[in-house]
């Protein structure tokens, strides 16, 4: 198992600039935010012929990519918002395949307020269907991130979600802190669907108890996520059960933790996760 990073806290930082951090920190991997409004790649030039560069800049520091992310709203309540989003996420998709990188992180969408939720489901297979389709041609895994208000949110979504898209070249990218804060067991969850995580993420929630006990869980500000070890996260028992699921790809950092400025949470994480996966 390897240790990596999603460039997005950087995004303020050429992409060159982030791969010297990585190495310098002791990555294994990037994980690259192909969002929009990313610096670090243009999905479309990318897929035409620019993601040799991007490789190449990658490999000269002895890293590699784990994944391209994207996380857009698949079912955006604008048609022409929702077309736009899915035609990004497309570019993304074929920009994986040019690149090599076999792994594409997204997420399901919300659902639509004002349609049933059998309808939202129809839509939803219906769209990452069809991205599902062009990446298996491509040799490229769509691994879904699962948190509200996002239609694939828990186990019993996960488990719909696996029943209504049997295609093979879908997974999961396991992020523990999502459950964390809905009160869902994540060893659960990956004991449960560990043949079909692709990518996984590292990142914390701490719940703050004193918060909590006055607000209840439907109101606000009792938990917020953390860099791996400062929340309730049990890295331990999650390494033990990855590996007893058969996962060893990448644990991919993801920084959004309000006490840590980006570098710094680089860096703290690094350290970490190195000793969690090297010892």
């Amino acid at each position: 198992m390897r240790i990596g990073f999603l460039t997005a806290v950087l995004n303020d930082r050429p992409l060159t600039e982030v791969l010297d951090l990585a190495r310098e920190a002791g990555y294994d991997a990037v994980e690259i935010a192909a969002w929009p409004w990313s610096r670090h790649i243009s999905p479309r030039e990318a897929a035409e012929g620019k993601g040799e560069e991007i490789v190449a800049q990658v490999e000269e520091r002895g890293l590699f990519i784990s994944a391209l992310t994207c996380h857009v709203n698949h079912l955006h309540p604008d048609p022409s918002e929702r077309e736009a989003l899915n035609e990004h996420f497309r570019w993304v998709v074929r920009a994986a395949g040019a690149m090599g990188v076999p792994v594409v992180t997204a997420v399901s969408g919300a659902p639509l307020p004002d349609v049933e939720e059998g309808e939202n489901w129809k839509m939803f297979k219906e769209i990452m269907g069809e991205h599902l389709k062009e990446a298996a041609d491509l040799g490229v895994k769509i691994a879904v991130e699962t948190f509200p208000p996002f239609m694939v949110h828990n186990i019993p979504t996960i488990e719909r979600m696996f029943d209504e898209l049997p295609q093979e070249n879908l997974g999961l990218n396991f992020d523990p802190s999502h459950f964390v804060w809905q009160g869902i067991d994540y060893l659960e969850a990956v004991r449960g669907f560990g043949d079909k995580i692709f990518h996984s993420h590292a990142k914390d929630t701490e719940v703050l108890s004193h918060i909590l006990r006055l607000e209840g869980v439907m109101g606000r500000g009792w938990w917020r996520f953390r860099i791996p070890g400062f929340g309730q996260v049990d890295w331990r028992a999650l390494l033990s059960a990855y590996r007893e699921a058969g996962y060893d790809y990448v644990i991919s950092f993801e920084h959004e933790d309000p006490l840590f400025g980006p570098e710094e949470g680089v860096r703290r994480a690094a350290g970490f996760l190195a000793e969690l996966v090297r010892g």
